[in-house]
C-alpha cells in the first residue's frame, strides 16, 4: 500500500524523473486523470491488480478465520500474489528512473480522458481478483473437502465476483460505443472478448454452485472456478504480450508475453493436476434427464461451447503476422503449439 500511495504522491507532483509518469502525465493533466493515470498502462494496472488481491486475500481471511480450509486459501492467496510481485519487480516495474527528467510528461491516451474509463478498469480488475479468491477457496476444498462453511464463502465470493465483472463490462462497454464509435455494444476486439471469456466461464460457475452439492455438478463447480480464474490469467497474457493486436492493449512486449505465458502455464499445470488427481472423488453418474441437475449441466454445455467459440475466434481472427522480433516470434510460436496447432498451417 505504501508503495501506491508513493507512486501516486509522483502523479500528482509532476515528478517525471520516473519513467512511468513521464510516459503518462503531463503537468497540464486535470488532478482527477493523473489519479487514473496510476493505472493506465501496463505496470500501473498490474500493480492495482496486485493491491486489489492483497486486499481482497486480507477481507477474505479476516471473514473465513478458524475453519480447516483457511490455511490451504491463505497459501493459495500467498503464492499468486507473490508470483505477480515476481512479475512486476523483474518485468514490469513502474518504478523505474530516468537519468534525467523531462520538464513536461508525455501525456495521458487522450482516449483514457474519460470519467467513465478512468471507473472502468479498477472494477473489472476488481472482478478479476475476485475470481482468483474465489479460485483458492476451492483449491483449499480440494485439499480439505467441501464443507458447508466452504461453499457458504464460495457462494459469497463468486456472486460479488460475477456481479463487478459484470459491472465492469458494462461500462466498457458504454465507453467503447461513444469513444471509439464501434456502432454497437460489442464489436469483437480481442481485449473486450478475454472480458467476456471469463464471464460466461463465471455465469456457469454461478448455476453450478446452487446445487453443486450433487458430484457432477461439484466436479462442474471446480472446473469452472479454475478456468475462470486461468481466462483471466489468459486475459493478462493477451492484453501484455501482444500476440493479438487490439485497440487498446496495453503493451506489445514480447519478455513480458514470455513470463505471462510461463505463469499462466504453470497454473494450468498445477490446478488441473489437482482437478484430475481428485476427480474420483467427484465422480457420479449423469443426472436423470429432464431432472433439474441434468439442466443445470445442459445449461454448463451450452455456455462452455459459446465460450469455446468465442476463444478460438478471438485467437484465430487476430493473430498477426510473426513480426522480425525474434523474441515475439517464439511467444507466438509457443502461444500457437500449445493451443491453437491448427493456426500454424
Amino acid at each position: 500500500m505504501g508503495g501506491a500511495i508513493y507512486l501516486l504522491s509522483k502523479f500528482l507532483t509532476n515528478d517525471f524523473s520516473f519513467l512511468y509518469v513521464a510516459q503518462n502525465s503531463n503537468v497540464l493533466l486535470p488532478t482527477f486523470y493523473k489519479v487514473s493515470a496510476f493505472w493506465s498502462a501496463h505496470e500501473g494496472s498490474f500493480f492495482l491488480m496486485i493491491l486489489l488481491l492483497s486486499f481482497a486475500s486480507s477481507v477474505g481471511l479476516y471473514i473465513s478465520k478458524d475453519h480447516a480450509f483457511t490455511p490451504y486459501v491463505i497459501t493459495s492467496q500467498g503464492i499468486i500474489v507473490f508470483t505477480y510481485l515476481l512479475f512486476m519487480i523483474f518485468v514490469s516495474s513502474p518504478f523505474l528512473r530516468l537519468d534525467f527528467a523531462p520538464v513536461n510528461g508525455a501525456d495521458l491516451n487522450p482516449l483514457l480522458q474519460d470519467p467513465l474509463l478512468a471507473i472502468h478498469p479498477p472494477i473489472i480488475f476488481s472482478g478479476y481478483v475476485f475470481y482468483a479468491v474465489t479460485f483458492c477457496y476451492v483449491i483449499a476444498g480440494l485439499f480439505s473437502g467441501f464443507s458447508k462453511e466452504l461453499f457458504q464463502h464460495l457462494k459469497i465470493w463468486a456472486g460479488i465476483s460475477w456481479f463487478t465483472l459484470s459491472f465492469g463490462i458494462l461500462l466498457g462497454s458504454i465507453w467503447a460505443y461513444y469513444e471509439l464509435g464501434w456502432g454497437g455494444y460489442w464489436f469483437w476486439d480481442p481485449v473486450e472478448n478475454i472480458s467476456l471469456m471469463p464471464w460466461i466461464a463465471g455465469t456457469a460457475l454461478t448455476h453450478s454452485l446452487v446445487y453443486s452439492r450433487d458430484k457432477l455438478l461439484l466436479s462442474w463447480m471446480v472446473f469452472l472456478a479454475i478456468l475462470t480464474f486461468l481466462l483471466s490469467v489468459f486475459g493478462s497474457f493477451i492484453v501484455r504480450s501482444g500476440i493479438l493486436n487490439s485497440v487498446h492493449s496495453f503493451a506489445a512486449d514480447p519478455s513480458r508475453g514470455i513470463f505471462l505465458l510461463s505463469i499462466f502455464a504453470a497454473f494450468s499445470f498445477i490446478s488441473f493436476a489437482l482437478f484430475i488427481k481428485n476427480f474420483t472423488k467427484m465422480e457420479s453418474a449423469w443426472p436423470k434427464l429432464g431432472s433439474r441437475n441434468y439442466l443445470v449441466v445442459l445449461n454448463n454445455i451450452v455456455l462452455s461451447g459459446i465460450l469455446l467459440v468465442v476463444f478460438i475466434g478471438t485467437c484465430t481472427q487476430y493473430l498477426p503476422k510473426l513480426y522480425s522480433d525474434k523474441s515475439l516470434a517464439l511467444v507466438q510460436i509457443i502461444f500457437l503449439s500449445s493451443f491453437h496447432p491448427w493456426c500454424l498451417f
